[in-house]
């Protein structure tokens, strides 16, 4: 195998080496009660820890206070107690005791045994659940004056195992005489052993239930108790005893309970008599903790009813009347509610108390019962009362006598009813009757009462026969305000009825008037027009009825008001009111007063003065302007509007109700915005109208804008309008600029062009604009945006380029919206000279020597648009001058002439230059060429041999000896001139 195949050799292994480690981790031993208990069971009930080699020694005495061992349990279990093979004294005991080793403290003691009881083992009872792989020492404790044999094992060597999971590790003997953590000091093993338990330990939850009150014969709700097991082992409950007026139920046993779980029973509490009592339920077990016990309480309770008093006698009662109620008094004398359910009477009697109601243990309750006879005699009957008391319904006797009244009245009260204090009520009617089969006196009139005095009566005295009746009135005149009351006695000679009283009751009342407002204000009234009705309110605030005799106007303005039908008297009843209506017509500008005077029985208010006031009103219109001059407008558009205010100046509002324009030059006129129609407006208020002009042809239009109102002073106003028809909206000052000719760079001095506003509106202007193909030639500044009516502003043109051009642009001006342009066109001429002279150069032919050639004419042309100074000059002398033809300035434009001649200074050939310069100029502004040639005067007149190969002895080389000089020459001033 190569080094590759053994390094992936080597990585597996790694890989299954770490797999292993991590597969084989130990898995935590699992503590689960349940694992525990079920290994109890392969100990033994008791476990023996002398081991099973050794000598066992008996009767041997030893004096020490501790013998026992040191072990360690392989598993949870419950020692349920101690043994030791011992000879204990009558009267000596010995008790089983826990150490734990780790933190040398007692975990548990077990009962005390005594000797005297003839046993092989002395068994000292204890309840302990100890937990596997703990160390403990459990060891028997005697005193150490008592002598005790213990039987002991010798020859062991430690540590051994027993009982299948008991590992004894140590003897331990100490002879201490008080308890503590024992020593080891003695190696020899008494004779012992462990009792191991069943591991149940019982608990029961509550330990007490207090019932508190129970109604007598009923069962409580019930009460929940939880029996659980605590233990390790299975619990096996054997019985639930109960004593005392309880009941158990909801847990059958015998019945088992798992470790660590619970069941519940439930107890109810019968009562059987209203008294506290008490019981107990005992929980019976195989638990190691013997029985528990449930303590039991509550308290049996009951209403008791007792009724008082037995018997009710109602005496004597009129037949048909209801005698007054009398008390019955329910008391509950128990230690629960009463509650009293129902109630039924017998006989000619009433009970109307509502029922159920309930009495609390200890109260009393008041019930009422009337008597009401149907029939003259003696009547019986009873009142029989329903509860949930014990025994039979509570009843009391009743008794009363029916009698029959000989005399009646048909009013046993009356009521006079509301009368005013000082008045007295229309009289009523009270009859008096004999009912009886014998006659009947009336012995006797009487009033009486705290308002005895306000009341008043013609009964007298006399005799009544049998059946027969007697009728007499009864009046009330109240001397005060409020409710008023007497007694009317009549004394009859009837000993059954002596005396008949008749209650008599009335209210003293007053009026009271008060008005709706102390004045009446109509404000401000159009003349000729009426307010409208204002009312006045009368209410009677008092008791009693209030009477209005008249109502009446007066005053230095009375005519301009006026009272509704006002019928008199009218009466107004308490709480009642009535209404007067007044108006309010003025018939001149301004304040206006009267009175209107009330009259009444109102003792406090006898005569009232209501104040009137009004105010007679009256619109005017006045104008803000009275003309309106719109100025020159543009034929063809609408003017910006002109305005004027109407303000109403009066007192009351002004109503518009037309509005338009008339005259010969209307049709140019109308309103911006037209008013809705009728306009109203109110005094101190006004609008604003406006009015515009649109004239379709040049020329003056006037006319009147007219406004009818109901002003009554000036019902028709008038207002002029005029304005001017222009064709043109601005001007400019002219129609071309020309800037005339410069030499390059050409840059003329600034040109004004005005622009003047003819209208009498403001213009906008728009920027000045250069059109046309040359408009980069010329600058522009100024220009007002803005131009008030008759206002003029400049726009600024300056020529400037530098290449050589004939300028041509236009310079157009409008207003911003376009309704109006004009242009202006721009020229101007860029040259590289000024002057220019014709011919360009002269030939003044052959001219001989001496002589001087006929003169030649230059040209010399201005072509700037200023004047020139201008000289002349030859270069050459033999080129002669005449500027007698030129003047000097030169004007713009115009031209002058010069002339040349030529007297040869020498043969042959000769040129120049004749040079214009301007004045001040360095450089000559133009140039003319000029050539000529010099000949000899012989050859002038034709001496032999000199021509040019033409006549006799004229050489032909000469000739062409002499033309190739001239063409060598000429080369030569061709050269030059170049």
């Amino acid at each position: 195998m190569g080094v590759n195949s053994m390094r992936s050799v080597a990585s597996l292994l790694v890989g299954l080496v770490l797999c292993s480690l991590v597969a084989c981790e130990q898995v935590p031993r699992s503590e689960s009660p349940r694992t525990v208990v079920q290994g109890l069971a392969r100990l033994s009930a008791e476990v023996d820890l002398t081991p099973s080699t050794g000598r066992t020694v008996s009767g041997s005495f030893w004096y020490w206070a501790v013998k026992g061992y040191r072990v360690r349990f392989a598993q949870d279990t419950v020692v349920s107690s101690i043994e030791a093979r011992m000879e204990l004294a009558e009267g000596s005991c010995a008790e089983a005791v826990i150490h734990d080793v780790e933190t040398r403290t007692e975990l548990a003691r077990g009962a005390s045994v005594c000797g005297g009881r003839g046993e092989t083992f002395y068994r000292s009872a204890i309840s302990f659940n100890v937990v596997a792989d703990r160390e403990y020492i459990l060891s028997f404790y005697v005193p150490a004056s008592t002598t005790t044999p213990f039987t002991r094992q010798e020859d062991m060597s430690f540590p051994y195992t027993v009982g299948e999971g008991l590992e004894v590790l140590q003897t331990v003997s100490t002879s201490t005489t008080t308890f503590g953590y024992p020593g080891t000091e003695n190696y020899w093993a008494p004779h012992m052993r462990v009792v191991l338990g069943t591991g149940a330990t019982v608990q029961v939850s509550p330990t007490e239930l207090a019932f508190g009150n129970q109604r007598v014969g009923t069962s409580s709700a019930t009460r929940a108790v939880t029996v659980s097991n605590t233990g390790v082992s299975p619990l096996n409950l054997t019985a639930l005893t109960v004593t005392g007026p309880f009941v158990v139920s909801g847990l059958p046993v015998p019945a088992t309970v798992a470790p660590g779980g619970s069941a519940t029973f439930e107890v109810t509490f019968m009562p059987s008599a209203p008294e506290a009592v008490s019981g107990r339920v005992v929980v019976e077990s195989d638990a190691t903790n013997g029985t528990q016990t449930v303590v039991l309480s509550g308290t049996g309770v009951q209403p008791v009813i007792a009724v008082s008093p037995p018997t009710l006698d109602f005496g004597d009662t009129l037949v048909g009347t209801a005698s007054e109620g009398r008390g019955v008094i329910v008391s509950n004398i128990g230690t629960d509610l009463l509650v009293l359910s129902e109630a039924s009477v017998s006989g000619p009697f009433r009970f109307e108390q509502s029922l159920p109601v309930s009495v609390a243990p200890g109260e009393s309750l008041a019930l009422s019962v009337s008597f009401v006879p149907t029939a003259p005699g003696v009547a019986s009957g009873s009142l029989r009362l329903t509860s949930d008391a014990p025994g039979l319904p509570s009843t009391v006797e009743l008794s009363g006598r029916g009698v029959v009244q000989r005399a009646t009245v048909t009013h046993t009260s009356l009521d006079l009813g509301s009368v005013n204090v000082g008045r007295t009520s229309t009289a009523q009617t009270v009859t008096l009757s004999n009912a009886s089969d014998t006659g009947l006196a009336l012995t006797g009139v009487s009033l009486s009462g705290a308002s005895a005095g306000d009341f008043a009566t013609d009964a007298s005295p006399l005799e009544l026969p049998p059946g027969a009746s007697y009728s007499f009135q009864v009046t009330f005149s109240p001397s005060a305000v409020g409710a008023r009351a007497a007694r009317l006695t009549l004394q009859l000679d009837d000993p059954v009825t002596p005396g008949i009283e008749v209650a008599l009751s009335g209210v003293g009342t007053s009026p009271a008037l008060e008005l709706s407002a102390a004045s009446l204000d109509f404000g401000g009234v159009r003349l000729g027009k009426s307010s409208g009705a204002r009312t006045l309110t009368v209410k009677n605030t008092g008791t009693g009825p209030l009477t209005l005799t008249s109502a009446s106007l007066s005053g230095t303005s009375a005519s301009r008001f006026s009272l509704a039908d006002f019928s008199s008297p009218r009466v107004i009843p308490a709480g009642g009111s009535t209404d007067l209506a007044v108006t309010f017509h003025p018939n001149t500008v301004g304040v206006a007063s009267a009175e209107l005077t009330l009259l009444s029985d109102d003792a406090a208010r006898a005569n009232v003065v209501v104040p009137l006031t009004g105010i007679g009103i009256s619109p005017r219109l006045v104008l803000s302007a009275t003309a309106l001059d719109f100025g020159a407008q543009w034929v063809g558009h609408t003017s910006p509007p002109r305005s004027f205010t109407v303000t109403n100046t009066g007192s009351a509002t002004l109503t518009l109700s037309r509005v338009g324009v008339e005259g010969s030059g209307s049709a140019a006129f109308a309103l911006a915005e037209p008013p809705e129609l009728p306009l109203v407006l109110a005094p101190g208020q006004g609008t604003t109208l406006r009015v515009t002009m649109t004239k379709e042809e040049v020329g003056v239009s006037e006319a009147f804008l007219f406004l009818e109102s109901d002003d009554v002073e000036s019902p028709r106003a008038r207002v002029t309008v005029r304005g001017t028809g222009v064709s043109r909206l601005f001007s400019v000052s002219v129609a071309e600029l020309s800037f005339g000719a410069f030499r390059l760079p050409a840059r003329s001095s600034p040109r004004p062009v005005v622009i003047t506003n003819l209208t009498a509106e403001p213009l906008e202007l728009a920027e000045p604009e250069l059109m046309g193909p040359h408009a980069s030639h010329f600058r522009l500044s100024g220009g007002a945006a803005s131009l008030e009516p008759g206002a003029s502003t400049e726009v600024t043109v300056v020529y400037e380029t530098s290449a050589a051009a004939d300028s041509r642009a236009i310079l157009r001006m409008a207003t911003r919206d376009g309704a109006s342009a004009f242009a202006v066109a721009l020229s101007g001429r860029a040259l590289s000279k000024l002057v220019r002279m014709e011919p360009p150069s002269l030939d003044l032919g052959h001219v001989a020597e001496g002589t001087t050639s006929p003169a030649q004419t230059v040209t010399l042309i201005n072509l700037s648009s200023e004047p020139l100074e201008v000289s002349v000059q030859s270069d050459d002398e033999a080129f002669a001058i005449d500027a007698s033809g030129l003047s000097s300035p030169l004007a713009p434009g115009t031209y002058g002439t010069f002339a040349v001649t030529f007297s040869p200074k020498a043969l042959g050939p000769a040129s120049g230059q004749v040079r214009v310069t301007l004045q001040g100029a360095s450089e000559p502004e133009a140039v003319v060429g000029v050539s000529g040639t010099g000949r000899s005067r012989s050859l002038a007149v034709g001496a032999p041999g000199c021509g040019c190969g033409q006549g006799p002895g004229g050489s032909p080389w000469s000739a062409g000896l002499m033309l190739a000089l001239t063409l060598g020459w000429l080369r030569r001033t061709r050269r030059r001139v170049v």
